[in-house]
């Protein structure tokens, strides 16, 4: 994806209403890519991912803490990933609360249970991923058709896209999170799928 192609599908979203609109439902990266893929921009979710942590980088650390505690599920998450969208947030979003459904006006503000909230739904939001990813794995160990594709995968992308071609979703952080798990650094985490 050229840093043209990415800067149009940024601009595109912040004018177009429509394009806004569509976001609002995307829970991770790999949906960004796939909405741009769809709406007619040549994007991949590898320099798309690069673009976001670039842009997070220059972030202050309560800004990207507000980046990731926010639950995948409000309409407000795909608007945080990068500062062009984030312009397009009120100022009320960032007031958006993950509690029970007791009325917020008839409950006292504690900002430390917000907090441990937030927390816990990012640590389910992460373990979700790492279910569907494991879920993955217990499919390709017994099809080896599978197998050979993911053998022949030269790069995390293509791992994604074989990934989401058989009906999974995940993101490229929770390939990460495997990656650490793995113990034979010399070949990509995959291949130990099946050690």
């Amino acid at each position: 994806m050229s840093s043209q192609e990415t800067q149009r599908f940024l601009q595109t979203v912040v004018q177009d209403h429509s394009l806004a609109t569509g976001i609002k439902t995307l829970c991770n990266h790999s949906q960004i890519v796939e909405f741009a893929l769809q709406q007619g921009f040549n994007l991949s979710l590898s320099e798309w991912l690069r673009y976001v942590l670039m842009d997070q980088l220059q972030l202050q650390d309560s800004e990207l803490e507000r980046i990731y505690t926010t639950n995948c599920q409000s309409w407000s998450w795909a608007f945080r990933q990068v500062s062009i969208w984030r312009d397009l947030l009120m100022e009320g979003a960032d007031i958006e609360l993950h509690t029970n459904s007791r009325s917020a006006a008839t409950k006292e503000f504690d900002p430390i249970q917000i907090k441990t909230q937030q927390r816990e739904i990012k640590e389910s939001d992460n373990n979700n991923m790492d279910l569907v990813l494991e879920e993955f794995i217990k499919l390709a160990r017994e099809n080896s058709h599978i197998q050979d594709q993911i053998k022949a995968a030269k790069n995390e992308s293509e791992i994604l896209e074989i990934v989401r071609a058989h009906g999974f979703l995940i993101d490229s952080i929770t390939l990460l999170r495997r990656w650490s798990k793995h113990t034979d650094f010399s070949k990509p985490t995959w291949m130990g799928w099946f050690d």
